[in-house]
């Protein structure tokens, strides 16, 4: 079964965003662990809720990450999503959510 390509990404914290958030991307990324089926390049259509929010900002991504399930390995198997929305709201909100944060001090499911 092909995976949607819709999907909805309820983020419950700012210490969760700060972990899945890949602002090496251009644009911005979010990483999702524990997907399955996807392919590097494959477009999709975001419905990200952040932390403390009601509200759904959507967005155009692409898959742009991968890492493997690899047993002894500690790296989460997931997806990374580079966002492509020109208008870069949702990165904007992002950032002012993690503003000030050590990046050094963050457990990153990315890099």
């Amino acid at each position: 079964m092909a995976p949607s390509s819709i999907l909805t990404i309820d983020i419950p914290d700012a210490n969760a965003l700060r972990r899945i958030y890949m602002p090496f991307l251009e644009g911005g990324g979010l990483f999702i662990p524990g997907l399955q089926g996807y392919v590097l390049g494959n477009e999709v259509f975001l419905l990200v809720r952040l932390p403390d929010s009601d509200a759904n900002y959507p967005v155009h991504a692409r898959i742009a990450w991968f890492t493997p399930a690899t047993p002894g390995r500690e790296r989460q198997q997931g997806f990374g999503f580079q966002l492509c929305d020109r208008q870069h709201k949702l990165k904007r909100e992002i950032e002012k959510l993690i503003a000030g944060d050590d990046p050094a001090g963050v457990n990153s499911l990315t890099l």
